[in-house]
């Protein structure tokens, strides 16, 4: 059991911490916004992850060798990573008003939900991962080896969410407008991944 648990630890903190659209969305909305935000989206793995999860285990052995969902995914996820770069790309000044209203919490379950990456890891890793457990163990042990991936996983986002808000001070004039367009130009080349992912799954 103790391998399992350190297994899940090991994933949620090389998730947590892997370059990725998630994780760029995370700093771009504390700069953007402020550390709640980025908590916010660095919490919608926990989620958007629940009917992946069942979806995953239920129709594993289908989805496994369906290219056909994979690329369809892909491609919407890369038109929406596409506008979220548009719109931060145009930023001209920090938004102050906190009357203004805050969809981080929403669009991190957009780009989760979007994104082929939790689909791929559920049934490539995450299920059969599962299913031994299921056969070794209970489901206790399931709970346990979830609630200490998405623990560990979450937390990482949110430490990253941290050193973004702490940084924060730092960024004025034109260094926060460049960085605004550097994590612009990054969301929409991770958008071409996607597009070339797609592709991929054709082939």
């Amino acid at each position: 059991m103790i391998d399992f648990l350190f297994l899940a630890l090991t994933l949620g903190v090389s998730a947590g911490f892997a370059p990725g659209p998630l994780t760029n969305f995370v700093i771009q909305q504390t700069l953007k916004h402020d550390l709640n935000s980025g908590v916010k989206v660095a919490f919608s793995p926990v989620i958007v992850d629940i009917p992946i999860v069942i979806l995953s285990i239920l129709l594993a052995s289908y989805i496994s060798d369906s290219k056909i969902f994979l690329m369809f995914v892909s491609l919407v996820g890369s038109a929406y990573l596409f506008y979220l770069a548009y719109e931060n790309f145009k930023v001209e000044q920090i938004v102050l008003d906190k009357n203004v209203p805050n969809k981080s919490f929403r669009q991190g379950l957009v780009i989760g939900a979007l994104s082929p990456n939790p689909y791929l890891f559920w049934i490539a890793i995450g299920t059969p991962i599962l299913l031994q457990i299921l056969n070794e163990f209970s489901l206790s042990v399931v709970f346990a080896f979830l609630a200490t991936f998405y623990f560990s996983l979450v937390g990482s986002k949110v430490f990253i969410a941290y050193m973004a808000a702490k940084s924060k001070k730092f960024l004025k004039g034109k260094v926060y407008f460049f960085i605004m367009k550097f994590l612009a130009l990054l969301l929409a080349a991770f958008a071409v991944k996607l597009i070339f992912d797609a592709i991929g799954y054709i082939n």
